[in-house]
């Protein structure tokens, strides 16, 4: 028992010798250590000419998508008797900054360069149709040509008919019922085709270079549902 009792003593008194020695030899320590964030990368936004498209439209043909990455961060750590008493960041050097976890994918657009195209709006479309932007030249040149039916069972062409004696109020009361109309910007006042300037066989329509024109059928709210067929309007920007 006594000889097993100088053993556990022994063993006790070596190891606080070392303890001891390392107090002694190194009360400290200076460690570097690696701090990791979670960042997130955006998404670039690419334009792409397209000449499928009429100029002034443009269209989203891949959403962006957000990526994510880590990121590493260094820092020389001074502690001691194992408490850190200082912490200053250090350059990476050789050691990595990120990692990509989650890659980007960037949004793309196409934007129409076709000056010259052909739009067709159907008579049924109360909303009417954007039939493209103003020219640099201040001008959009338009044709129109196609018979549409209108309520029960009138017909006309983009002049509309001016015989129906219509019960309802269009949109201009002044104008023949079914009649193309074409207003510029969001605001203003539909002007019947017929009443463009016919130049070379095309009507042209003016205003502010880049801003768009809507055409429509003159028809009352709320009836366009039963109308039918198709008003083919040729295009060209000037």
């Amino acid at each position: 028992m006594e000889s097993r009792g100088r053993s556990v003593l022994l063993v006790i008194l070596l190891v606080l010798m070392l303890a001891t020695t390392w107090l002694i030899a190194r009360p400290y320590r200076m460690d570097v250590v690696t701090e990791t964030r979670t960042e997130t990368i955006a998404f670039e936004k690419q334009r792409v000419a397209s000449p499928e498209l009429p100029v002034g439209t443009e269209v989203i043909v891949q959403a962006g998508k957000l990526g994510r990455k880590t990121t590493y961060v260094y820092f020389r750590e001074r502690s001691f008797l194992g408490k850190v008493s200082s912490r200053i960041e250090v350059p990476a050097g050789d050691r990595p900054t990120e990692r990509i976890e989650v890659a980007a994918a960037p949004e793309i657009v196409e934007y129409g360069t076709a000056d010259e195209f052909t739009v067709d709006l159907n008579a049924s479309a109360e909303s009417g149709v954007d039939i493209g932007v103003i020219g640099p030249k201040g001008a959009l040149l338009v044709k129109a040509s196609g018979t549409i039916r209108y309520w029960k069972g009138g017909t006309c062409g983009p002049e509309g008919d001016a015989t129906h004696d219509y019960t309802f109020t269009p949109i201009r009361p002044d104008v023949n019922v079914g009649a193309l109309m074409l207003r510029v910007g969001s605001a203003g006042p539909y002007v019947p085709y017929v009443q463009l300037t016919l130049t070379n066989g095309m009507r042209t329509v003016t205003g502010t270079p880049g801003e768009h024109v809507r055409a429509v059928v003159n028809d009352a709210a709320g009836l366009y549902s039963d109308n039918t067929g198709v008003l083919r309007i040729s295009v060209i920007v000037r």
